[in-house]
């Protein structure tokens, strides 16, 4: 081997541990530090930087003072979501972190991604979004691979037009995890009050409740399901509209509450649930 091919060898070698390095690199935590709708430390700024990465941490430090913190918006929804990440809320009420749409905007909208993606949304309450004549008045998955939504609280979000649906969240395509989660005053005319579930996605809810919810139209106040839906030790009760509205099959996995008929829950071993169960939440 020459010196010339020896060179040009160690330079391709150089090269692609610098490319490698700069790949591990586009990981990071990000911190919101205000309340503010906008500006340094804000989250609005924090998801902006998130997309340029890839699965990438937003948490909260926010001073002085102790919570609960409101991040209230007042310039528009935040930023739409394109790129894996995690927004980790608080987990005690000192910490705890409301992002709230101001009964004017959407809150959050997970986009089209580059890549298969994932988005993580912990411990936070979505409240007052509202999509207007759009769906999902607090979260609109309009693509994503998996979103995961784990000890979050959804209030009273909201849809305007007669067609739209999922006043809490509307996903149209995807998978949809709801895990240890509440949702409870929101509404949206076509269906699904609290969630709308599309024909192209495959919903799971665990150990969740849907209470207060509504559907003018009458298709799910609490749930509205074209694809599938699996529920597991999930409580659906005075909701508005039918607590469950489907298309597709809805699994239940056992342990499920419905104060109507509507959501085909069968009684599991000797607790008392299944369908037309008062779960006795008031």
């Amino acid at each position: 081997m020459t010196s010339r091919s020896i060179f040009a060898a160690a330079l391709v070698g150089i090269l692609a541990m610098l490319a490698a390095g700069t790949a591990q690199a586009t990981t990071q935590t990000l911190t919101v530090t205000t309340t503010a709708d906008s500006g340094t430390g804000s989250l609005r700024a924090a998801i902006n930087t998130a997309n340029l990465d890839t699965g990438d941490t937003i948490n909260f430090n926010i001073s002085p003072g102790t919570g609960p913190f409101t991040i209230t918006l007042t310039s528009g929804p935040l930023p739409t979501i394109t790129s894996s990440m995690t927004i980790q809320g608080g987990s005690t009420p000192a910490t705890a972190i409301t992002i709230d749409g101001n009964n004017i905007y959407q809150v959050l909208v997970v986009g089209t991604p580059t890549t298969n993606r994932t988005v993580n949304l912990n411990n936070l309450t979505i409240a007052h979004g509202n999509a207007g004549e759009t769906s999902g008045g607090g979260v609109d998955i309009e693509e994503a691979t998996v979103v995961n939504v784990t000890d979050c609280t959804f209030l009273g979000n909201t849809t305007g037009a007669s067609l739209s649906r999922g006043g809490g969240i509307a996903v149209g395509d995807g998978t949809l995890n709801v895990t240890n989660s509440t949702f409870s005053g929101n509404s949206a005319p076509n269906g699904g009050g609290a969630i709308s579930a599309g024909p192209d996605t495959t919903l799971n809810v665990t150990n969740s409740t849907f209470s207060g919810n509504s559907a003018s139209g009458g298709n799910g106040g609490g749930i509205g399901v074209e694809g599938t839906a699996s529920f597991k030790g999930t409580i659906l009760a005075g909701n508005t509209g039918q607590n469950c509205f489907s298309i597709g099959p809805i699994n239940d996995d056992g342990y499920n509450i419905s104060d109507d008929s509507s959501c085909g829950f069968s009684k599991t071993g000797s607790a008392n649930n299944g369908d037309g169960v008062n779960p006795m939440l008031n």
